[in-house]
C-alpha cells in the first residue's frame, strides 16, 4: 500500500513538473513547423532558413544546459561554472601560495 501511494505521488510530481516543460516544446516545435510551412511556400525567401538554424542553435543550447544540469553541475549554468572554475584556480594557486610563505623551512 505504501509503495504503491509513493508511485502515485512521483508520478503527481512528475506530472506537474513536466506540464511548463511540454507547453514551452508544443510552442518552440510549432513556430518551427511554421517557418518550415513557409520555406516550402516560399523557397527562393532566405528568412524562414535563417529563423530555423536559429531555432535549431537554440534547441542545442537548451540540451547542453539540461545535461549539464543533469550532471550535477554544482553551479546554476554553464557559463558561470566555467566562469567559476578559473576564479577557483587562481584562489586555490593564491591560497597555496600563501601558505608556503607563513610555515618555516628547516
Amino acid at each position: 500500500m505504501v509503495a504503491g501511494s509513493a508511485f502515485i505521488a512521483f508520478l503527481d510530481a512528475f506530472f506537474v513538473s513536466l506540464d511548463p516543460l511540454l507547453l514551452g516544446s508544443v510552442i518552440f516545435y510549432g513556430y518551427e513547423a511554421w517557418q518550415a510551412v513557409q520555406l516550402i511556400r516560399t523557397p527562393r525567401d532566405t528568412g524562414p532558413i535563417y529563423t530555423l538554424v536559429y531555432i535549431l542553435l537554440v534547441a542545442y543550447a537548451i540540451g547542453l544546459a539540461r545535461a549539464w544540469e543533469l550532471l550535477g553541475a554544482t553551479r546554476t549554468g554553464l557559463f558561470r561554472a566555467l566562469l567559476g572554475l578559473g576564479r577557483e584556480r587562481a584562489e586555490a594557486s593564491a591560497d597555496a601560495g600563501a601558505g608556503s610563505d607563513d610555515e618555516p623551512r628547516d
